[in-house]
C-alpha cells in the first residue's frame, strides 16, 4: 500500500455565512443545508489556500466538516446526505478529491449535534505527486429525500485555493557564485542588483548567481508564480565600517579607538561597557574579540565578550588593557585595536 504523507499547514475555523438549498424533484419542498464549521487551512493574504510543495510525493490535507440547517427545516428528515470536496483545474474540468463524509437525521440529534447542526466529521483531500497546479476547492453535496430520490450535486460557496508553493535553497551569502534551487520557480528574477551581481538560469530549476567584480551589497532573489512572490535576500561580498553603538562608564579619546574607564559604585570600582556595531547594515555581521595586551599585577584587570559587546573591569586606577575586535561581513573582515585606561589616561 503506498504512504500518503500528511502534510496540515496550521489549521482555521470558518464559518460559511450561505445558506445552500436543496430541492425535492418531486414536490417542490425545500430544506436548507451549509457547510457548518469547516475547519481546514491557514489562511494566506487575508484568504483561505493551500500551500502544496511540488516535491514528489503523495499527500493527504486533512479537515473538519459538519452541517447547518435553518430553524425552519429542523423537522425534515433524509435518508442521508454526502459531502465531499470538488477540485476545480485552472485550466478546465474537476474531479473529486476526497473522501464522502455521510450524514444522515440522527447527526442533528443530542448529545453529539443539535436540531440546527451536526457534529464534525473528517475529510481527507488527496493530492497525487503528479499533481503540480494550483486549483479551486469547493465542497460538494449529494442527497437523498424521504422519496428516495436524488439531490443534483450542488457546491457551497465556500472554496479554498490551491497554491503551489515555491521555495528557494541556497546560501545566504556569495563571495564569487554560487547556485540556487528553486522548487516551482515560475518567473525567476533579482532586485536591487544592479552592477552587483548576474543571475544566470541553468536549468532543471537551478538558477546561479555571480558576483560582478569586487561588488557589495545585498540583493533580492525573487519567483513569482501568479499573485505570490518569494523572495530570499543574499549577500554579495562584504562590507564592514565598524563603528560605536553605544557605551557605559567610559569616556573616549578624540581617536575613537582609546577610553578612558569612568569610576563607579560597582563590586568593581571601575567597569565600562563598549558595544560596536557595523555601521553597514546589509548582511549579517559576526564580531569576535581577543586580548593583546595590557598591564600585569595589581590592581588586576579582567574583561569579557558576548557579541558586539565588551566588558572591562578593574577594582584599582591605574591598569589597562588592548583588545582587538574582528567583524566578518559574508566575505568581509576587519579588525580593530580598542584600548581601554582605568581611572587616567595618556591624553
Amino acid at each position: 500500500m503506498k504512504v500518503l504523507y500528511l502534510l496540515i499547514i496550521s489549521t482555521l475555523t470558518i464559518t460559511s455565512a450561505y445558506t445552500q438549498t436543496f430541492s425535492d424533484v418531486i414536490n417542490g419542498a425545500q430544506f436548507g443545508f451549509q457547510a457548518g464549521t469547516a475547519t481546514f487551512f491557514q489562511g494566506v493574504d487575508g484568504k483561505n489556500k493551500i500551500l502544496y510543495t511540488d516535491d514528489g510525493t503523495d499527500k493527504i490535507y486533512t479537515g473538519m466538516v459538519g452541517l447547518k440547517r435553518s430553524p425552519q427545516h429542523t423537522g425534515t428528515l433524509f435518508y442521508d446526505l454526502k459531502a465531499f470536496m470538488f477540485l476545480f483545474r485552472p485550466n478546465g474540468g474537476y474531479e473529486v478529491v476526497s473522501n464522502e463524509v455521510e450524514f444522515d437525521h440522527t447527526d442533528f440529534m443530542a448529545p453529539e449535534g443539535s436540531p440546527t447542526s451536526t457534529s464534525l466529521k473528517q475529510l481527507n483531500i488527496y493530492i497525487p505527486k503528479e499533481y503540480n497546479e494550483g486549483g479551486i476547492l469547493k465542497i460538494g453535496y449529494r442527497g437523498r429525500l424521504n422519496g428516495g430520490n436524488t439531490v443534483e450535486i450542488v457546491y457551497d460557496d465556500w472554496e479554498t485555493e490551491i497554491v503551489v508553493k515555491t521555495e528557494i535553497s541556497g546560501p545566504k551569502s556569495i563571495c564569487s557564485e554560487d547556485i540556487y534551487t528553486i522548487i516551482n520557480p515560475g518567473t525567476v528574477t533579482l532586485e536591487n542588483a544592479t552592477n552587483i551581481a548576474t543571475l544566470t538560469s541553468l536549468g532543471n530549476n537551478q538558477y546561479k548567481i555571480t558576483r560582478i567584480g569586487s561588488a557589495n551589497g545585498v540583493i533580492t532573489l525573487k519567483a513569482t508564480t501568479g499573485n505570490f512572490v518569494t523572495t530570499k535576500e543574499i549577500n554579495i561580498g562584504g562590507l564592514i565600517n565598524l563603528g560605536i553603538e553605544d557605551m557605559i562608564g567610559l569616556q573616549d579619546s578624540p581617536t575613537g579607538d582609546a577610553f578612558t574607564v569612568l569610576s563607579g559604585n560597582g563590586n568593581y570600582r571601575y567597569t565600562g561597557v563598549l558595544k560596536v556595531r557595523n555601521m553597514n547594515s546589509e548582511g549579517s555581521t559576526t564580531y569576535s574579540w581577543t586580548k593583546m595586551g595590557g598591564s600585569t599585577g595589581l590592581p588586576a584587570v579582567t574583561w569579557s565578550a558576548n557579541g558586539n559587546t565588551v566588558e572591562v573591569r578593574s577594582k584599582g586606577v591605574g591598569g589597562f588593557i588592548t583588545l582587538i575586535c574582528t567583524a566578518t561581513n559574508g566575505c568581509a573582515t576587519y579588525s580593530k585595536e580598542y584600548a581601554f585606561y582605568f581611572g587616567n589616561s595618556p591624553w
